[in-house]
């Protein structure tokens, strides 16, 4: 649901280490600070259908509760990224500028692949395991009004017992 929306980007501070073209860009001790980082959940009316003998109010909380599931757990993404959690770059080249520019783009790529990693390996599976293995499973897909009911009352608790269990902080 909301992997694909972990947006961010670096404020690297150039520095040259002894070759005079040769750049280093990225987070570290004496380079930049952390990049911004903001996590979010959108909704796609385009890729949302329902048969149309199934629409209910019923069926539009319990779509409305996989929202704010979503919401809860981007909320969380910030207290959870790994350290590394930035882009580093170091290149050389015939000119000043060049290497600044080259090392920028390799910095670049490189915050962009752990940012892919964190998306498929920890957030998607969890974002899966709590809206698909509990929350929808649980209700039948909202098909069962009293766990719907049970869900709509605790989910927050449900969420963070899930997310702790998978070593997230939530506090």
């Amino acid at each position: 649901m909301a992997a694909d929306m972990l947006a961010g980007r670096t404020i690297p501070r150039v520095t040259a280490n002894r070759a005079p073209r040769s750049i280093v860009y990225g987070d570290g001790p004496n380079n930049a600070s952390a990049p911004p980082l903001n996590a979010f959940v959108a909704f796609d009316a385009n890729k949302s259908w329902v048969l149309v003998h199934a629409q209910d109010a019923a069926l539009l909380e319990h779509e409305r509760l996989h929202l704010r599931i979503g919401e809860y757990i981007a909320t969380k993404v910030a207290l959870n990224l790994p350290a590394d959690m930035t882009g580093n770059g170091v290149a050389n080249a015939a000119t000043r500028q060049q290497a600044q520019k080259d090392a920028a783009d390799v910095a670049i790529k490189d915050f962009h692949k752990k940012r892919k990693a964190f998306i498929d390996n920890v957030w998607e599976p969890i974002d899966k395991r709590v809206q698909k293995g509990c929350y929808d499973d649980e209700t039948e897909h909202g098909t069962i009004p009293e766990q719907q009911a049970k869900w709509a009352r605790e989910w927050q608790a449900y969420v963070d017992d899930e997310l702790q269990k998978q070593g997230w902080k939530v506090r």
